[in-house]
């Protein structure tokens, strides 16, 4: 039987939809880096914050706590990852701002 050259992502459409960032080596392939073109991606760390309904694919929760601190960093953001599927062999996650905290009011700076 002949080697057929098909496409990976008509699959992931059909059973986890293309709102999904896979992290590790294939970060930066030709074939992630298609997917991402495809969908408007162009600054994935900043995308997965901004995007509350794009997935974050992991090997395992110290990926997502370095991450996480690399948002810190570099993008000066303060952002916490909510686990939607927690396995032994991967991590799915969605990032989100923590809302900065509400000014204090005339009335909060007076009382004692």
């Amino acid at each position: 039987m002949p080697f057929e050259r098909r496409s990976v992502f008509p699959v992931y459409k059909e059973n986890v939809g293309e709102r999904f960032i896979l992290t590790g080596c294939v970060i930066g392939s030709p074939l992630m880096k298609a997917h991402h073109a495809r969908a408007g991606i162009t600054d994935i760390y900043r995308t997965l914050v901004d995007s509350p309904d794009l997935l974050l694919v992991a090997q395992d929760k110290n990926f997502i706590t370095h991450y996480l601190l690399y948002l810190k960093e570099h993008y000066h953001l303060d952002v916490t990852a909510d686990i939607v599927i927690d396995l032994p062999t991967m991590v799915v996650c969605r990032i989100k701002s923590v809302p900065p905290p509400a000014p204090a009011t005339t009335a909060d700076r007076t009382m004692g």
